[in-house]
């Protein structure tokens, strides 16, 4: 099992310096185990209540269109994905979910790209 570590880790450093700058990879977050006292169920309901909060306030901000962006909330972390017209929709949505309740914590993956 240990080989194998430390092959694909050598394989890792040897492929990675290849990669284009452009390319993207997926993200992992380390989470602390299920709060005894809170239970999964809670937690689950709070980042239900806090994708619905984002949602609301999405389509009632002005300046920010709502249907060019996507969300996930993970355990009060929220991942903001989409595409903003300009600088200043990004900047307004992404103030919009970190105002809310409960939000730890935001990480912005939208991309400003203008119509046309």
């Amino acid at each position: 099992m240990l080989k194998t570590v430390y092959l694909i880790a050598a394989t890792l450093m040897i492929l990675l310096p290849t990669v284009p700058a452009q390319a993207q990879f997926n993200l992992i977050m380390v989470i602390k185990p299920v709060d005894k006292k809170k239970g999964a169920v809670e937690g689950f309901v709070d980042d239900t209540v806090i994708d619905q909060k984002i949602n609301a306030l999405l389509l009632d901000g002005s300046g920010v269109n709502v249907t060019n962006f996507r969300w996930r909330s993970v355990q009060g972390h929220v991942f903001l994905f989409g595409r903003a017209l300009s600088a200043s929709e990004k900047t307004k949505a992404a103030g919009i979910v970190k105002g809310i309740k409960n939000v730890l914590s935001v990480t912005d993956r939208v991309k400003v790209r203008p119509k046309g």
